[in-house]
């Protein structure tokens, strides 16, 4: 094993996106904004998703995650919908009070409009914050897959459910600078195991943190986890397969307590299930 730190190095991306393909870095606000900023257009994927129990719909705007009301629906805002959700046809739409959603989506509400550019429809955002929300409705859309055909995109794996505290007491987010980038898994009250790929260049302990057992993305970095040091394998090389595996120390030790717990001790459920798991944390920035 090898220690990270080396001459390889990233610079700051605080406050801002990085374009993973290019490890560029552009403005918040330029996410989702109709223009491809990244070298591969990855500032312009997942812009649309679906939220919460009402699956309320939602599109990323100006850095954070919008609730679409009702104002100027039509049906062809509900086909780009649709194509951008990852399916192929569109069913049908329905409105329905703000206050029958939950809570945290009664916010940030925007209206829609198409803003054609090329072959491909974006999403020109109005904002509409200052209706009253008394009044508002809130979109739903319902979306449909032709016979013999499947989504091109999905907003989760095949198969994927939401999660539930002290589901995957082992899973860990790790955070790069205030941002989610990869998953990890605890080995002790001290160790995480994930893979090398993740931290490969990204020198500094001090800009990572830790989250375990929680379901959501937190907001604010409440609950972070300090990282002490991060070691990868020596022989591992970028964009390899081989040896791509990694350790982060904290420079606390957790304290097992049924909502985080070592993946040592789920070991014996995990082989009494005789499946395969996979275990994701989805986010605003992608």
């Amino acid at each position: 094993m090898h220690s990270i730190f080396s001459p390889v190095g990233l610079k700051s991306c605080s406050g801002k996106f990085r374009c993973l393909s290019s490890i560029q870095c552009i403005s918040r606000n330029a996410v989702c904004d109709g223009v491809e900023d990244c070298g591969d257009g990855e500032d312009e994927l997942n812009c649309v998703r679906v939220s919460g129990r009402s699956s309320v719909l939602q599109v990323f705007s100006r850095g954070s995650w919008r609730t679409v009301c009702s104002e100027g629906w039509d049906s062809h805002l509900g086909s780009v919908a649709c194509r951008q959700l990852g399916y192929n046809s569109y069913v049908s739409s329905t409105d329905v009070p703000i206050s029958s959603i939950e809570a945290v989506f009664q916010n940030n509400l925007v209206a829609l409009n198409i803003n054609q550019t090329g072959l491909q429809d974006n999403f020109k955002i109005q904002n509409s914050s200052h209706l009253s929300e008394s009044s508002t409705q809130i979109q739903f859309v319902f979306c449909g897959v032709e016979c013999g055909s499947r989504p091109a995109v999905r907003s989760r794996i095949v198969g994927g459910n939401l999660s539930r505290s002290g589901l995957v007491p082992w899973q860990v987010s790790l955070h790069y600078q205030n941002q989610h980038l990869c998953g990890g898994s605890v080995i002790s009250e001290r160790w995480i195991l994930t893979a090398a790929h993740c931290v490969y260049g990204f020198a500094q302990p001090v800009l990572w943190a830790v989250y375990a057992g929680i379901i959501d993305q937190p907001l604010g970095g409440t609950g972070a986890l300090s990282v002490e040091k991060i070691i990868y394998h020596a022989n591992y090389r970028p964009g390899g397969l081989s040896y791509n595996i990694a350790l982060i120390k904290l420079k606390l030790p957790l304290s097992f307590n049924g909502i985080y717990t070592s993946i040592s001790e789920a070991l014996a459920w995990i082989q009494q299930q005789m499946e395969v798991y996979i275990y994701i944390y989805t986010g605003a920035s992608q």
